[in-house]
């Protein structure tokens, strides 16, 4: 049931993974990952309030647990609790730190709490975890670009345009970068 749960999860049925998940769960209610796949399930279905119990249970006996931290961010950010997201998000990463995606999310959340360097550290290490991700390279470039670090931020720029030529961000991105280095001349072939 949970990886039924999961794998609808994946395919945005959120009532049917709930269902599933609730199915695996009363056969289970030890078992953390049951109870973890439940209150993803619940998440998806915008029942925070009942996840969240959930989450601090598994917590409270397995406090090592990457993944209970990263979904229990998720919800604090839904609830614009920031500064709670940063801390779990943190600990995630701190856990488990090749989880790219994590790594965005906390850049995103020390962005939005005013923290550009701390966001720029995030997306380097994310960065570093998958040197091929032109949506990474491209989201760091923008925050280099607002720290005026510009020829980074275009050296990234290039590089996600020989992943990705047809994405219309990079194109933008080095059109603004070309006008921050006063190049007209490029700027006008971007834009």
């Amino acid at each position: 049931y949970r990886n039924q749960a999961r794998l609808l999860l994946s395919q945005s049925k959120a009532a049917e993974a709930l269902e599933k998940a609730q199915l695996g769960y009363a056969q289970s209610r030890e078992d953390s990952e049951c109870s973890l796949v439940l209150a993803a399930c619940l998440q998806a279905n915008q029942r925070d309030s009942e996840a969240l119990p959930l989450i601090e249970r598994i917590l409270a006996g397995k406090p090592n647990y990457a993944e209970a931290y990263a979904n229990r961010a998720f919800i604090k950010l839904r609830a614009n609790d920031t500064l709670g997201a940063i801390e779990d998000l943190e600990m995630t990463v701190s856990l488990k730190p090749h989880l790219t995606q994590i790594w965005r999310f906390l850049g995103n959340a020390r962005y939005k709490s005013n923290n550009l360097l701390g966001a720029i550290e995030a997306l380097k290490r994310a960065r570093d975890n998958a040197p091929g991700n032109s949506a990474v390279m491209i989201q760091l470039g923008e925050l280099l670009l607002k720290n005026s670090n510009v020829s980074e931020a275009t050296n990234l720029f290039e590089q996600a345009r020989v992943l990705a030529p047809d994405e219309p961000n990079v194109w933008a991105n080095l059109g603004i970068a070309s006008q921050q280095e006063k190049k007209v001349a490029s700027a006008k072939i971007f834009f």
